[in-house]
């Protein structure tokens, strides 16, 4: 280790314990951290989150203290990364996956570390590590780490291949894999597996042996590095499915992710359709002509029919024939909960009306549900099922939604813990007792996933036959994805303990919803009653959560209750504190006046809206639409689109804090005509309504509304005075960095807490899924409260949501003041 590494360790954990620095340079050496801790935030969040699912395996790996992973990443909570301005740096340094292989795989898949990639890079870096100077004799580092990472992302890679906690077991594994890949056609593209599959049984095996014969790539095997994410369904569809991006989040403002606003948000929650090629050649006389294959008109028109389908997806019924209807799911539940024996593809009927019903519940793709684990020892599972005598709990975990950041150890915060033990039904526990599975996963007691398929569609087909129905295993899987949707009742979030994963339609959701043990169980319940149409045990968790100091999951920067009241608290009393006179008495306190004034309808301004602090909350006061009780905001839109600029419920008391503010301007403006006559002349200027009338043409008022939203070019509203070392004044606009400088008296909150209560609220409330969407801005394609066809009433939706905004404002105290320096004038 270099001695200028262990002095910047200290550095950066300069306040934390002894042991913990200790460990920490210990964990440096292993991961090859470069000197200059460039980038070593993303890793940070790899190791927590592998620390988070697999700690034993963890500190085994890193050869640590038992029990010491617990404490070990809270000192990155209060880093000052002055000191380090690449800390935080999104990017590599040039040549890093050569020089540091095991720095740049924690780097690349730090954002996609779940239970079963935590589990294979332990496994992976263990055996690496133990045998280290076996596999540098045959220089392989880099062989073998690009090929776990070029292997693990494959769209074609089956993962659970490489789930297994044994090295020896893990390379039997692909050995088989490698040989059903050698039997494909040299066409498939799942051979171009093949490289990446030998390196990785050679590293487990260590049975390297030196090559007789070298060829150069072709230009097919370089083009298989690209379009490797694993698509998903659209939602509600028969056949289309989309790619997540791969969004960089590189030019994403730090500070805004540190006051708990998501990069996600920036992008459309779906963006591309994949199309399925036909697979069957089609005859030359039926191959359209050369000249029609890219027609404009052709395209087009393919183009608006896709458009179509997505948005009829995103707006199904509880009619919709990719949902199960009452009458199917009742005979789906009859056969499930049969007790009749036998065998369908030489698998006992009991095991796959199990894995049917694990489809079913928990909304897996069959081979997710395989994955899955059971045993009989708590201990002995990650993910998956503790059966007992008397019970059944599903284990789980979900990924955190944000990375390490000050606040994560802040008392002003809700608490999450991405550990979830839900005890299951009665009526579930009984079928998998039945199924008498040994310890392991269910796809070792059941086979390969080609023998449990077909023995699903075997039994499936029996039924419909019997029926006369058309109940398929793709229905089975999407059916509570579909219904939820066609509901719009519950959160979609609430699928994702029970499912495992994400998906565009959850993926910006997640980061604002919090839920305690307690209310996820009573909605999954809820969820499952109405959903499946049968009657359900309330479900139980292993820990009682009876008030929101105990930890729950999901956003980890919602504020509690209490912090909310003492921040409105202190920002009345700032504003309070001045008598009319006093205000107004000399310049600096009527811009010290001004300020507290700013700031507190600012606050008022982010809690009553979601705003999402990125810039100027309100641009221009055009855009407060007090007549229509709303007011429109651009939180999250480009540079050269409006997507997502919305209209939103505007509160009764932010209504007249704003009228109030509009009144302070126009006093505050006059005083300071003298002093800064550019400040007054520009706050007036936002006042006058003369500035239109020049306005005559469309693309005129086009050029203006394209200025004002777009705010962090031009000075907005609520512009703060900070005082210089010379004495002299300042102006800035209130973005994030400005806003916290000026809130050094107020509870340590991140600044989008607004954003991540209201959500909460609006949920606890019971507010209809549409309407939470409408007034945070979640929409997916087809939801969009302002598209042509759209069939949402905006004034109900914002009458709807006036009570409810009111009643959470006057909770926490919040009030309408009228400014002491127009006071003062009356």
């Amino acid at each position: 280790m270099s001695h200028s590494l262990e002095q910047n360790i200290n550095t950066l954990l300069v306040n934390a314990p002894q042991e913990i620095i200790d460990a920490w340079q210990s964990i440096a050496v292993y991961i090859e951290c470069p000197d200059n801790l460039r980038s070593l935030k993303l890793a940070v969040h790899a190791l927590e989150s592998c620390a988070r699912f697999k700690p034993n395996n963890f500190e085994r790996t890193f050869n640590l203290e038992a029990g010491i992973s617990n404490a070990l990443f809270s000192p990155f909570s209060s880093i000052n990364s002055s000191e380090f301005p690449d800390y935080s740096n999104k990017t590599l340094a040039k040549g890093s996956k050569t020089e540091r292989p095991i720095y740049a795989l924690l780097h690349q898949l730090n954002d996609i570390v779940d239970r079963y990639l935590a589990n294979t890079l332990l496994v992976f870096l263990d055996h690496y590590f133990t045998n280290e100077a076996a596999i540098k004799k045959f220089n392989r580092d880099y062989q073998i780490f690009s090929s776990i990472r070029l292997l693990y992302t494959d769209i074609n890679f089956d993962r659970s291949y490489l789930s297994e906690s044994i090295p020896n077991d893990i390379a039997l594994h692909l050995t088989q894999y490698k040989e059903e890949l050698l039997l494909l056609d040299n066409n498939e593209p799942k051979r171009q597996m093949l490289p990446h599959i030998r390196e990785l049984t050679h590293f487990y095996q260590l049975d390297w042996k030196t090559r007789a014969a070298r060829c150069r790539k072709s230009s097919k095997t370089i083009r298989s590095a690209y379009r490797k994410i694993k698509p998903e369904r659209i939602i509600g569809s028969r056949a289309l499915s989309t790619y997540p991006l791969k969004q960089n989040s590189a030019s994403f403002h730090e500070s805004h992710t540190e006051n708990g606003a998501t990069f996600y948000e920036d992008y459309p929650a779906l963006h591309v359709v994949d199309l399925a090629p036909s697979e069957t050649r089609k005859p030359s006389h039926e191959l359209p002509d050369y000249s029609l294959l890219h027609d404009q008109t052709k395209e087009k028109a393919k183009a608006r029919s896709i458009q179509h389908a997505v948005n009829q997806s995103h707006n199904i019924t509880c009619l919709a024939r990719t949902i199960l209807q009452p009458h199917e799911l009742s005979y789906l539940w009859q056969e499930l909960l049969s007790n009749r024996r036998g065998e369908v593809n030489k698998i006992d009927k009991h095991k796959v009306r199990f894995v049917i019903t694990v489809c079913l519940m928990f909304a897996r793709e069959l081979d997710s549900a395989l994955q899955l684990q059971y045993s009989s020892l708590q201990t002995g599972v990650d993910d998956g099922f503790w059966h007992t005598k008397h019970k059944t709990t599903l284990v789980t975990s979900v990924t955190p939604t944000a990375r390490r950041t000050k606040f994560k150890e802040s008392p002003d915060l809700l608490k999450t813990d991405g550990n979830i033990s839900l005890v299951l039904p009665e009526s579930f526990h009984q079928q998998l007792q039945a199924c008498q599975f040994h310890s392991g996963t269910l796809k070792d007691n059941l086979g390969g996933i080609k023998q449990v398929r077909k023995a699903i569609d075997q039994l499936l087909a029996t039924l419909n036959q019997k029926h006369g129905c058309q109940i398929s295993l793709k229905r089975i899987e999407n059916h509570l994805k579909n219904d939820i949707t066609a509901r719009e009742q519950f959160d979609p979030v609430l699928l994702e303990p029970l499912s495992g994963t994400q998906n565009y339609f959850t993926r910006s959701p997640r980061h604002y919803a919090w839920y305690q043990c307690d209310e996820l169980a009573s909605q999954l319940t809820s969820l499952w009653q109405k959903s499946l149409h049968k009657k359900f045990d309330v479900l139980e968790t292993m820990t009682l959560c009876f008030d929101e100091s105990q930890p729950g999951f999901g956003s980890e920067f919602t504020p509690s209750f209490e912090a909310l009241k003492r921040l409105v608290s202190l920002l009345t009393s700032d504003i309070n504190r001045w008598s009319a006179f006093d205000a107004c008495k000399t310049l600096d306190a009527a811009i010290s006046y001004h300020n507290a004034y700013t700031l507190y309808t600012v606050y008022l301004l982010f809690i009553a809206t979601g705003y999402r602090a990125v810039s100027n909350p309100l641009p221009s006061f055009s855009f407060a639409l007090m007549r229509y009780n709303a007011i429109c905001i651009s939180d999250k839109d480009s540079a050269i689109t409006f997507a997502h600029m919305r209209v939103i419920a505007c509160p009764t008391l932010l209504k007249t804090q704003l009228t109030f503010y509009q009144h302070h301007l126009d006093a505050f403006a006059r005083l300071l005509a003298h002093n800064f006559p550019f400040e007054a002349g520009q706050l007036l200027w936002h006042r006058s309504h003369q500035r239109f009338i020049e306005l005559t043409s469309k693309n005129a008022r086009l050029d203006w509304h394209e200025s004002a939203k777009n705010s962090q070019k031009n000075d907005g509203l609520f512009l703060l005075f900070e005082k210089n070392e010379d004495g002299t004044y300042r102006t800035t606009n209130t973005y994030p960095a400005s806003i916290m400088a000026m809130s050094g008296h107020l509870p340590d909150l991140p600044l989008n807490f607004g954003r991540h209560y209201l959500r909460r609220y609006l949920q606890r409330a019971e507010v209809d899924q549409e309407l939470i969407k409408f007034q945070m801005g979640h929409w997916v394609t087809g939801e969009n409260p302002l598209e042509r066809h759209s069939s949402l009433c905006m004034q109900d939706a914002v009458a709807t949501l006036l009570p409810i905004l009111d009643e959470m404002l006057d909770e926490m105290n919040w009030q309408s003041i009228p400014s002491a320096l127009t006071r003062m004038r009356l």
